[in-house]
């Protein structure tokens, strides 16, 4: 297990708490009990805040959405009350819902490293993402979950399964604004009459596949990497920055590494005959993906100022208008996962 360098007194402090009064028998056992048990599981444990009347669900054997009881806000809150303590202002409460993802690994304040299948704050992103596109979560208009969201970062819990609590780590700002401010969608427990199942139910099965490590890696990591960019776009506020991750998202899954005139055409081309619904939009997706790209180029390559794009109705509307296409050219992709 490589190391990582932690403070001395924090080191010393813990070496203190496992010396203390053993023998060099009982020291060797503690290890061995310790070697035997590695990697650990961890349980990651992320809130959604203000999402109601969300049935529980296990998306597979890592992935599992549940409401918290008070059985488990104690099992994670053995350690003096941490847990209430690092979520920041949200104290949690019993039926609060919540995504725990499991992960094997070494992973703790000592000792963070190695973790088995995708890191577990990039995954929480793609669910979300994924739920956002489909239309089971949407952004709320609740005045106590716009105040709530402008205080303290987000942060969630690793709790290693057979030992107390290990890691806390904390996010962006504008990650807990964006997810204090979501809700269930209206439609998201709508079934489909075709294959008589709800959006949750088909989403929650492309979440599985994609955290199924048997199944293609290219095409996965192309569906995975544009849903992280795509929540990335959705929670930030700052017009040019949405530009180059909107960009990143289309990217992620139809880009090409040298960019030039002929794959700017195929791109355009590619999301608008894909999701287009008649000519008329067809001209409008193309005219959109080009503008949006056009305009991630002046800001990349400096021929605006950054200060330019703050508070332009225009880009933000250009930019509202190019993720309302690409949101649907990726839930149209995300359909072909099993092809």
């Amino acid at each position: 297990v490589k190391k990582r360098k932690t403070d001395d007194l924090k080191l010393n402090k813990k070496l203190d708490k496992i010396l203390d009064n053993k023998t060099l028998g009982e020291l060797s056992e503690d290890i061995l009990n310790h070697i035997n048990k590695l990697p650990y599981t961890h349980d990651f444990i992320f809130p959604l805040f203000q999402v109601k009347d969300f049935n529980e669900c296990e998306i597979n054997s890592n992935i599992s959405i549940f409401s918290i009881s008070q059985s488990d806000i104690d099992n994670y809150n053995k350690d003096d009350g941490l847990l209430s303590a690092y979520i920041g202002n949200y104290d949690p409460k019993e039926n609060d819902l919540v995504v725990k993802i499991k992960r094997k690994g070494y992973y703790s304040d000592l000792c963070r490293n190695s973790i088995e299948g995708d890191d577990p704050l990039f995954m929480f992103k793609i669910i979300v993402a994924i739920y956002y596109i489909r239309g089971i979560f949407e952004r709320s208009n609740n005045i106590y979950s716009q105040v709530m969201s402008h205080s303290g970062s987000y942060t969630y819990i690793a709790h290693a399964s057979e030992v107390q609590n290990v890691e806390y780590i904390t996010a962006t700002h504008n990650d807990k604004k964006f997810l204090f401010n979501l809700q269930l969608g209206k439609e998201a427990l709508t079934i489909n009459p075709f294959i008589k199942q709800s959006k949750i139910e088909i989403a929650n099965d492309l979440i599985s596949k994609l955290d199924d490590s048997s199944r293609d890696p290219e095409f996965k990591n192309k569906i995975k990497n544009s849903c992280y960019w795509l929540f990335e776009t959705i929670k930030t506020p700052e017009d040019h920055l949405r530009t180059v991750f909107l960009t990143s998202t289309l990217d992620s899954l139809i880009g090409d590494q040298h960019e030039s005139d002929v794959v700017a055409k195929q791109r355009e081309l590619v999301v608008s005959t894909s999701i287009a619904k008649n000519y008329e939009e067809y001209k409008k997706i193309r005219t959109s993906i080009k503008q949006l790209y056009d305009e991630r180029n002046k800001i990349i390559h400096g021929k605006v100022s950054i200060f330019e794009t703050y508070n332009s109705s225009r880009i933000r509307s250009d930019i509202d208008q190019a993720l309302w296409y690409v949101m649907r050219f990726i839930n149209k992709q995300t359909i072909m996962i099993d092809r």
